[in-house]
């Protein structure tokens, strides 16, 4: 079970990674897949404070939708949030890098 709410999704082959947000800072923390079977990844080693005028759509997905928030559409600003988290985690630990654009 994940603590906190997982409000982003990205995946790459055999591999994903979600931005999650918990009292109020996101972080970001991977799986990856064998066959059917499932692994936790890493988790990047970054803090990111949510700032206020985000938390109250956090907090609105959380009620939609508590186990797939990560489905539901955003607003821009959250979308540029999310990908500062993905771009940050990457600078944390190359595991991340495969989930940035290329």
């Amino acid at each position: 079970m994940v603590d906190g709410i997982l409000i982003a999704r990205r995946e790459h082959i055999n591999a994903e990674a979600f931005v999650q947000v918990r009292d109020d800072v996101a972080t970001v923390r991977g799986n990856f897949f064998n066959g059917c079977s499932r692994y936790s990844g890493p988790v990047a080693d970054i803090e990111i404070p949510v700032p206020p005028e985000l938390q109250l759509e956090i907090e609105v997905l959380m009620t939609q939708a508590p186990r797939a928030a990560w489905k539901l559409p955003k607003s821009m600003e959250l979308e540029a949030f999310c990908t500062e988290c993905f771009n940050e985690a990457a600078e944390d630990d190359s595991w991340f890098k495969m989930f940035l654009p290329e």
